[in-house]
């Protein structure tokens, strides 16, 4: 176990470093904060845009797949359901979609389809 906690340090070292980014360890906020990972896109603006009519399809941006994409989480299988009505394979990738501009929180532990 011990072996596996160096290895993952030593990644998250060397893609802070691959990234450019510096090295930071921040404690506060929510438990599942990542100080790796990018700003949510568009925060701090706002804009309005008319909704898309009810019968169409939604596909996600390329800047919001790319930042899903950047987002480190674990492989860990512990699925939650969001607001949105989505599975998610575990807390942190929930996290890592609100914070990729997707609006969704966590309601509860589990699939939101029961079995």
């Amino acid at each position: 176990m011990n072996s596996k906690l160096v290895l993952l340090c030593i990644c998250v070292q060397m893609c802070a470093l691959a990234s450019g980014r510096p090295q930071q360890w921040q404690w506060e906020g929510p438990i599942f904060s990542n100080p790796f990972l990018p700003d949510r896109p568009g925060a701090g603006t706002t804009t309005t845009t008319p909704a898309p009519p009810a019968s169409s399809t939604t596909v996600p941006s390329p800047r919001y797949l790319a930042c899903l994409r950047a987002c480190p989480t674990t492989m860990e299988y512990n699925p939650v359901c969001g607001s949105d009505s989505q599975n998610y394979h575990n807390h942190a990738r929930l996290d890592c979609a609100a914070r990729c501009g997707q609006d969704v929180v966590f309601v509860r532990m589990g699939t939101c389809n029961a079995l």
